[in-house]
């Protein structure tokens, strides 16, 4: 392999000018033909440009007649029946497109036209929408008009249009000139290159020829050169004091060393030729050095490349030497020149250097102190790790490069720039200088600061050293100390610090101002004394046991005491005291803190009895009641009746406050609890319960008819009237009264009792008394589990609607239905609404039950219309819901989102809703609004003609009572033949409730009534099968029974939510 590259190398030097002949002859031939190609090749490129041009002209001819047409078409659609315009059919549309993107891809690499396309392709689209909007406007109005500000904004649209197509078309035509100008000077340029290459192309090949002759002729002079050379390089390779060697690269067999080396090695003359060059490594290093030979002979950089490594001697002693290496041919070979200086004793003064380094670097890594230095420019150059960890990094060779401006502390950066630069202009020494900074985050540290000059060998100074301490901790703490010494000074407590003596004695160290101004003793008196002459007074008071004990046991302790001041005055004194330990845990010192609460407990006991009684009359309060209450139950003997719960309330009190005023009621309270005190003895007790309640525990009522009496004497005291406001009032109270153990066993039970048993008294009449009964209980247990399961039923869906009709008799059809509600609960089973909707009225639930009612019937009504037209929907409102604020709001919302119209509703009140206050305005605004009213019950209320008279309702209901007095009772069919008289008078329409037999229809037939409903006709039922029954619904005038019309269900109850009854329909 050696030979046969030799060989070639030989060949390519003997014939190396032939080819560099043919290769010169070859270059200058193709740079003729490479010439004339361009010439060609640039042609066709400025036909391609050329015909680019011409085709972004026609689409833009074609957009811009596109955008004409569509005008043109738009103004002939004005004014037709299109919602949409005729200016972008689907053709037009596919066609400007089709423009658009050829646009933008002829134009792909001029980014501003490009720019220009896309902004009129938005435009196009923005006009066409404006162009829709107008036609659609002018369809909108009569005759032909468009909006003016759409039209001009469409037209300014179209204008950026028209600008755009005309400034694209004008580029386009700069474009075509410039290209075609450039084409030209570019052919005149080409045809003149191609001459100039013609002329060196000759030129070329006679110089090829020309340098043949000469390049024999310097071979030979060449040859005369190296040999002289040859013969100074081995003069010079062998008296050169560098050791020098060069091996063959294939075999690494050392061709030649010089004595150098023989020295360096230790090998005598000849000692090296012949011994491969491996031998002069450690075993170890043989096989890289191979591996880096060949590296370094495969790839460039192997030439003048140098490393250091390890070298045995002779006497296998190893050296280090740095090693260059130069590939040349020597003696026909591959070889390799190298240099090896022996560098051991400089290798091992930088191993020695680089260990004192380390351990310089660890001693100031480990020193707690922040240490850096910087340059003359102030730019650190180095650091230990603590400063590294104060500047947030992580590795100290971060701060290199870096100043103070570029630290946490930038904000002093100025301030440490002015030290160091005095450190370096003075050239003295900054010791131990403390300095304030303030870091990124705000906070202030506070440095114990250090500053060296650093200086070189020619003592010009080449920076500063700098090593600090952070103090700050220590100044907070000192801070601190001073702040706790202070507060101590201006505690409003006094303070007291004493000292632990052998003999267990307590001598004063530290007395606060404050301890003169509680307990009068001077403080620079105390101090040095045993401070247990400062309890000597207090030892047989309360508390002063538990501080002893607490002592003694070596704990905290704080107790209250009534001390002694220097001068006798007795004080309430908090005391607290906390030991103090050394560090093996004895105790050395007591803190004591001294702080007058007398203030505080005469306070906290006047409180103690104002909590205890009522601020207006000064009788106990229900906590005393209570106390009471829990004391008689303690001591109750079994088998008798112990004591009685007496509540009372005052009747009509809000009218008292109302009329005469507040003041008035306060006297009104403090006459009756002034006379009740009267009423009862020491054992027992008298209660303001709260607002105008009071209540009575009597002690033993059946001893001697105690009760009795009692009651007795509060009539007699109360029945006098008393004068407020020089007014006379009577008093009227109503009473419940509840006893221990019949009426129950423990504080809430007696006092819920005797309250259920007021309530029923003040149901009654004024003045009543009542007992308390089980069945008081039992009914306020059902009420609130009505409350509660109602509550449940309405968020639930729990309630449902029926419907029962009601029939025009004089047109023999349905004209309306009644909306009646129906709950079914899971826990109770069928409630009956005589039972729920007065529990309802009472918590509140009627308003949105009612509201519930009034949009389910509009939204089942507005269904109706389209099988039944003109059905009218009536529904009952409650005296509660009417006199509501929102009700005509309520009534609005249900009728809009129903759809319904408001002349199909129609709204039932009691007559009683008629004399409500507001009721009036709130009617007529009904009224306007379209809803018909109509008085239900009529007759069995208050008949409140006079109402009648001023507001004109829209129909009567006769109330079902006088109905079924029909054929049996001459009083009923009086009345209600009045009715119909009154209701024809007054031209208001009647309807007959609750008729259920053909007597009865046919008596209302005879006398003229308009409308009747009931069983006779239809039971209420659901929407469904109302409206079966109303499609086949035939009169049954002449029928006996009931109508076959009723569809399969149970009869059920109606009921009127207006009132609390129920009653069938």
């Amino acid at each position: 392999m050696n030979w046969a590259g030799s060989t070639g190398r030989q060949w390519l030097f003997r014939h190396g000018t032939a080819l560099r002949t043919v290769l010169v002859s070859v270059i200058a031939i193709g740079c003729v033909a490479a010439a004339a190609f361009q010439i060609f090749a640039s042609s066709e490129r400025a036909d391609a440009r050329m015909a680019a041009v011409i085709q972004v002209k026609q689409d833009l001819d074609v957009l811009q007649a596109l955008h004409v047409d569509a005008n043109t078409d738009f103004l002939k659609g004005l004014g037709t029946s299109r919602w949409a315009s005729y200016a972008w059919p689907i053709a037009r549309v596919g066609e400007a497109t089709r423009c658009y993107d050829d646009l933008a891809k002829l134009l792909a690499g001029t980014p501003d036209a490009l720019a220009t396309v896309a902004r009129m392709r938005e435009a196009s689209a923005q006009w066409a929408q404006q162009l829709d909007e107008l036609t659609a406007g002018a369809v909108s109005v009569h005759g032909t008009a468009v909006n003016s500000s759409t039209l001009l904004a469409a037209n300014e649209t179209f204008s950026v249009i028209a600008v755009a197509v005309a400034r694209l078309r004008a580029q386009e035509d700069a474009r075509a000139r410039a290209d075609a100008s450039y084409a030209a000077q570019r052919l005149a340029i080409e045809r003149t290159a191609l001459a100039i290459t013609a002329v060196l192309a000759s030129g070329l090949l006679a110089y090829g020829f020309t340098a043949n002759y000469r390049i024999s002729l310097a071979r030979s002079r060449a040859k005369i050169v190296a040999d002289e050379a040859e013969k100074r390089f081995r003069e010079y390779f062998e008296k050169h004091p560098v050791a020098m060697l060069i091996f063959e690269v294939q075999s690494l067999t050392i061709l030649a060393a010089n004595g150098a080396a023989q020295r360096q090695y230790a090998y005598g003359a000849d000692g090296l030729s012949g011994m491969r060059i491996t031998a002069l490594f450690p075993a170890a290093q043989r096989v890289s050095f191979e591996e880096k030979i060949e590296r370094f002979h495969r790839g460039a950089e192997g030439s003048e490349a140098s490393d250091t490594c390890l070298h045995m001697r002779r006497d296998l002693s190893v050296i280090t030497v740095q090693m260059s290496y130069h590939f040349l041919q020597y003696g026909g070979h591959d070889a390799c020149f190298i240099t090896a200086i022996d560098v051991t004793e400089r290798e091992q003064a930088k191993q020695e250097i680089q260990q004192a380094k380390q351990m310089l670097e660890t001693v100031i890594n480990s020193v707690p102190n922040r240490i850096c230095w910087k340059d003359r420019d102030l730019r650190y150059v180095g650091c230990n790790r603590p400063f590294a960890a104060d500047a947030g990094f992580t590795e100290v060779e971060q701060v290199a490069g870096l100043g103070d401006f570029d630290m946490p502390w930038k904000e002093s950066s100025a301030q440490l720039i002015n030290l160091d630069a005095q450190v370096m202009r003075t050239r003295e020494p900054l010791v131990s200088q403390e300095e304030s900074l303030r870091m990124q985050d705000g906070s202030l540290h506070w440095l114990c600061i250090t500053k060296v000059p650093l200086s070189d060998a020619q003592g010009n100074v080449t920076g500063v050293l700098t090593c600090y301490e952070d103090t700050t901790s220590q100044k907070r703490a000192e801070l601190a100390l001073r702040l706790r010494s202070r507060a101590l000074d201006a505690s409003v407590n006094a303070v007291l610090i004493t000292r632990v003596t052998a003999t267990g004695g307590a001598v004063i160290e530290y007395a606060n101002p404050a301890f003169g101004r509680i307990t009068g003793y001077a403080p620079e008196d105390v101090l040095g004394r045993d401070g247990a002459f400062l309890l000597a007074r207090d030892r047989s008071r309360p508390g002063f046991d538990q501080l002893g004990h607490e002592l003694a046991a070596q704990r905290e302790v704080s107790t209250l005491l009534h001390s002694t001041r220097a001068d006798g005055s007795l004080f309430w004194n908090q005391l607290y005291i906390a030991p103090v330990r050394d560090e093996s845990g004895a105790i050395t010192h007591h803190i004591s803190v001294l702080n007058d609460v007398t203030e505080l407990v005469e306070s906290r006991d006047r409180l103690h009895m104002q909590a205890r009684s009522d601020a207006l009359t000064s009788l106990p309060n229900r906590a005393v009641l209570r106390e009471w209450i829990e004391r008689a139950v303690r001591h109750a003997q079994p088998g008798e009746v112990t004591f009685a719960i007496l509540f009372m309330d005052i009747d009509h009190f809000k009218d008292v406050n109302d009329t005469l005023g507040h003041r008035a009621g306060d006297g009104l309270l403090q006459h009756v609890a002034r006379e009740l005190r009267t009423c009862v003895g020491p054992d027992d007790l008298v209660v303001r319960y709260g607002g105008d309640e009071f209540v009575l525990a009597v002690a033993k009522p059946e001893t001697d008819d105690r009760l009795k009496g009692v009651l007795s004497l509060i009539h007699a005291c109360l029945k006098e009237p008393v004068s407020l406001e020089n007014v006379l009032v009577h008093v009227q109270m109503s009473l419940g009264i509840a006893c221990f153990p019949d009426d129950g066993h423990d504080v809430e039970t007696l006092l819920r009792h005797a309250d259920l048993a007021m309530y029923r008294a003040k149901a009654s009449g004024p003045n009543a008394i009542q007992r308390f009964d089980l069945s008081f209980a039992q009914a306020a247990q059902v009420r609130t589990t009505l409350s509660r399961r109602m509550r449940i039923a309405l968020e639930s869906g729990g309630f449902k609607l029926v419907y029962q009709p009601q029939v025009d008799i004089q047109l023999n059809r349905i004209t309306g239905v009644e909306a009646l509600i129906r709950w079914h609960d899971a826990e109770l089973g069928h409630v009956n609404p005589a039972s729920f909707i007065p529990v309802a009225e009472e918590n509140g639930l009627i308003g949105p039950i009612g509201q519930w009612v009034l949009e389910q019937a509009c939204v089942q009504a507005r269904a109706w219309q389209q099988v039944m037209p003109g059905l009218r929907m009536s529904v009952n409102v409650s005296p509660l819901q009417f006199v509501r604020g929102d009700f005509l709001q309520v009534v609005q919302r249900a009728l809009a989102g129903a759809g319904l119209p408001p002349r199909l509703l129609e709204l039932e009140i009691t007559e009683s809703v008629l004399v409500a206050p507001g009721a009036t305005e709130v009617l007529k605004d009904l009224r306007e609004l379209g809803v018909g009213i109509a008085i239900d019950d009529f007759g069995a209320g208050y008949s409140s003609l006079s109402y009648l008279r001023t507001f004109h309702a829209d129909r009567l209901k006769i109330d079902m009572s006088f109905v079924r007095g029909i054929s049996l009772n001459r009083e009923d069919e009086a009345i209600i033949t009045a009715i119909l008289a009154m209701g024809r008078s007054l031209g208001l329409s009647v309807v007959a409730e609750g008729v259920e037999t053909a007597t009865q229809l046919s008596f209302l037939v005879d006398l003229g009534c308009d409308f009747v409903q009931g069983y006779y006709f239809a039971k209420p039922m659901p929407a469904r099968h109302a409206m079966t029954y109303m499609a086949g619904f035939k009169t049954p005038l002449n029928d006996s029974a009931k109508p076959a019309a009723e569809v399969g269900e149970e009869p059920v109850v109606g009921f009127d939510v207006n009132r609390s009854g129920a009653r069938r329909s």
